[in-house]
């Protein structure tokens, strides 16, 4: 499969992000990518029932470090604050600090597939 120009930059941008960030953090946790957990939304609406969509947020901390008191970027203990688990070691606040982001996707077999002109 032939990439476009755009996507091959995109993944090379992401490719030296995450280097640096596995450089910044060698021992964060892989399963979560050193978030901490796992956001999603959903709807809450029961199906079939004519009410307004609306959407809630969620979030399950990751069983691999999290729920074993390990912290998600440096792999250190973390410790309970009052409001929030926080790692002395390397400043990894719950809920603030960020992890690695997810890798782009590829659309570039729909170009290939259906001959259709890639977005920028």
């Amino acid at each position: 499969m032939k990439h476009t120009d755009h996507c091959i930059k995109v993944q090379e941008d992401y490719k030296r992000e995450k280097a640096l960030f596995e450089r910044m953090f060698p021992n964060y946790c892989t399963f979560c990518r050193g978030w901490g957990g796992f956001g999603y939304y959903y709807d809450p609406s029961p199906a079939g029932v004519s009410l307004g969509s609306g959407s809630m947020y969620d979030w399950e901390p990751c069983g691999h470090c999290i729920e074993n008191a390990l912290c998600p970027l440096c792999g250190k203990d973390i410790v309970e604050g009052e409001m929030h688990w926080f790692c002395p070691s390397c400043g990894w606040i719950e809920g603030e600090s960020e992890g690695l982001r997810d890798e782009p996707e590829c659309y570039c077999w729909e170009l290939e597939t259906y001959g259709k002109e890639m977005p920028e």
